[in-house]
């Protein structure tokens, strides 16, 4: 039978997908109100959460009919290769979509980009939506914090890695009315430092799909040294 935690949180990362794809959709409509090679990595990096979200739920459904319901399973199985193959792939995939992030927030260290200029209601209502973004993948990272599955923590170190992200787009959008300097150089730098963070938590999870990979070795019980038996 399923567990009713693990039932829960598959419910919470399906529940959460289309929520996170119509954000990202939301944004991408605003690239052409506002064009910004900032913003494009933002909307490519929101989608990619959508990705990771659809194939770990994809592979605990899989999983969970296959698996969770035999009663041969013992409780406290170490993860499956193909658990750590889908940690793995979502890790990869993390880190691709920060690398894009943080070269796209590198272009405009220069200060000779576009200025991130949005009307106060457009920035308002950029940071409401990020905000409950946040809030949403802070709740996806609390409840699978205990969680034991593989895929499970992938998704939540997904969603902490796209809380940073969405951290500097409500920044950027409420000093883009709040302060009259100019910020672009400020802004690409909170871009490539948070974007820098997200790729080492994606490089943490390749690290461990890796070990976990590793063969272990079993303790074995010293042997006693044999004493020849000998005639009187």
């Amino acid at each position: 039978m399923l567990r009713p935690s693990l039932e829960r949180r598959i419910a919470f990362i399906g529940l959460s997908i289309p929520f996170t794809l119509v954000l990202a959709l939301w944004k991408a409509a605003l690239l052409f109100v506002v064009p910004s090679l900032f913003l494009f990595a933002t909307v490519l990096f929101g989608l990619g959460v959508v990705a990771v979200k659809i194939i770990a739920l994809r592979h605990l459904i899989a999983d969970t009919r296959a698996t969770w319901g035999s009663p041969n399973r013992p409780a406290g199985t170490q993860p499956s290769e193909l658990h750590r193959g889908v940690y793995g792939s979502i890790g990869v995939l993390v880190l691709l979509l920060s690398l894009v992030y943080v070269v796209c927030s590198a272009l405009g260290l220069d200060g000779e980009g576009a200025n991130d200029d949005y009307t106060p209601a457009v920035a308002i209502n950029i940071a409401a939506i990020t905000f409950a973004e946040i809030a949403v993948s802070i709740r996806g990272a609390v409840t699978a914090r205990r969680s034991k599955e593989l895929v499970v923590e992938a998704v939540r170190l997904t969603n902490l890695a796209s809380a940073l992200v969405l951290l500097v787009l409500t920044q950027t959008a409420l000093l883009s009315f709040a302060q009259d300097s100019d910020l672009r150089v400020y802004n690409a730098f909170c871009g490539v430092l948070f974007g820098s963070l997200a790729a080492l938590i994606a490089m943490y999870m390749i690290v461990r799909a890796y070990r976990a990979r590793e063969p272990r070795l079993e303790p074995t019980a010293p042997t006693e040294p044999t004493v020849p038996v000998t005639d009187v």
